[in-house]
């Protein structure tokens, strides 16, 4: 199984609120496991994007944790910021970002890598970033914390929120 996951952010600096989306599908059939924005406050655009590629990893992580994906699987991790796709990969230092949220992100990325799975981390064009895109941006979820799941994943998330 590929699952593709892609993540997107947006700030608004006057007032430092943010929003962050989720989306992750099985690349082959494109049925979704989750699609979640929610918003956030954060200081700068690189923070919003590193919570949202963050959110992004923990929510594999948490699939597989919940076998509601396959232990053995190859993930596609993408985002349209190429400096939060350098930071990840240790290419390069980011502006903007806590050393304690690089380093919390970075942990929960080598959890991925070490949970014997392949892992492809890459930066796209927003063009290609439509669909995480799209869904930061819907006007029929506006304000409002939003998660589609697929149905084994909801006690999942109501356990998973009350814990954090």
């Amino acid at each position: 199984m590929i699952l593709d996951c892609r993540c997107d952010a947006e700030m608004h600096a006057s007032t430092k609120e943010a929003c962050i989306s989720a989306v992750i599908k099985e690349k082959k059939t494109r049925n979704y496991f989750l699609r979640e924005k929610i918003n956030i406050t954060c200081d700068t655009s690189n923070q919003a994007e590193y919570l949202a590629m963050g959110r992004l990893i923990l929510r594999v992580i948490h699939l597989q944790e919940y076998n509601i994906v396959p232990q053995n699987l190859t993930i596609h991790l993408y985002s349209d910021n190429k400096a939060i796709v350098g930071a990840i990969r240790n290419e390069r230092g980011v502006n903007g970002l806590d050393i304690n949220m690089k380093d919390n992100i970075l942990m929960q990325y080598q959890k991925l890598i070490s949970n014997n799975v392949e892992v492809n981390l890459q930066w796209i064009r927003r063009t290609k970033n439509k669909e995480a895109h799209r869904y930061l941006y819907d006007k029929k979820h506006l304000g409002r914390r939003l998660i589609e799941i697929v149905p084994d994943l909801v006690k999942f998330i109501q356990i998973y929120d009350v814990l954090h």
